[in-house]
């Protein structure tokens, strides 16, 4: 188990994998090998046999909570989510005192919109450490998409003392501030983002709708035109885009607009606004 450990440490995959069967052969039940290699086979993509051994690991022994956690963790990125979650939380249940169990069981639940569980999980983290990162803003992110936007930006604000050169969390703040229609405010929280942040889109088209609201659809368009130039998957962008076209009249190029930002799954990713502002310019 040492050697075979080591050599995953150091990357040696195969080697690893090598000497992990040669104690499977040995004994049947070590739970131990069957997860190390299981991490292995991950690691060198095969996903398969990486699920298949961390199965066995937890068949032959139900306490295995790191092989749980980690059959949730591919589970999690195969956007398998209730897999994941169940996988978690049962890791959580045999070995409660893991924080980075707790923060990835946030973060699974957070996927899912379980909202109450993920404030659960978030303040669990703060318990271990009122400055958790990690809890900070799984609240924060809570309170942003259930528009308690207040609450979520006294919690990015916490996030900021700790961390004054994170342009994410600038944008999440404007954009709470977009949310409550105060967009002068909006305005520098986005400049910020876009300082430390060149090449996120969403700072422009969220910078651009703001402008636009206050008075100005020219350079609004132009922050909503560099974050489609940014990247062109933005359906946000697109409905900011479509927005603009309609208020001035242009009301074909909006309804392309908001076809495109549908096409991209922004009623799948976000709300069904668009949708609604298409059924809205079809009449």
């Amino acid at each position: 188990m040492e050697i075979a450990n080591s050599f995953y440490q150091n990357g040696e995959f195969e080697k690893a994998i090598e000497h992990f069967n040669r104690i499977i052969e040995q004994n049947q039940n070590n739970s131990e090998a069957f997860e190390g290699r299981g991490l292995c086979h991950y690691s060198i993509l095969q996903i398969e046999k990486a699920i298949s051994d961390l199965d066995k690991a937890v068949e032959i022994d139900s306490d295995n909570h790191g092989a749980y956690y980690n059959r949730g963790l591919i589970r999690l990125e195969r956007k398998e989510f209730h897999k994941a979650k169940k996988d978690l939380e049962k890791a959580i249940e045999i070995y409660g005192d893991s924080t980075e169990y707790i923060s990835n069981c946030a973060y699974v639940n957070l996927l899912l919109k379980n909202y109450e569980e993920v404030i659960f999980y978030a303040k669990q983290l703060l318990e271990f450490n009122t400055d958790d990162r990690y809890g900070l803003e799984y609240l924060a992110d809570v309170f942003l998409d259930t528009g308690r936007y207040r609450e979520a930006i006294l919690y990015y604000k916490k996030i900021l003392r700790l961390e004054p050169q994170n342009g994410y969390i600038f944008n999440n703040i404007g954009f709470a501030l977009s949310r409550m229609e105060e967009y002068q405010k909006a305005i520098p929280y986005f400049n910020a983002a876009i300082k430390l942040l060149p090449n996120f889109a969403y700072s422009y088209d969220n910078r651009g709708y703001c402008i636009f609201k206050l008075g100005d659809a020219e350079n609004g368009m132009k922050d909503i035109m560099k974050a489609l130039e940014i990247d062109p998957s933005n359906s946000y962008a697109y409905k900011y885009k479509g927005i603009i076209h309609e208020s001035i009249g242009e009301n074909e190029m909006a309804m392309e607009s908001f076809l495109k930002a549908e096409e991209l799954g922004y009623s799948e990713k976000h709300d069904s606004e668009v949708k609604e502002l298409i059924e809205k310019n079809k009449n």
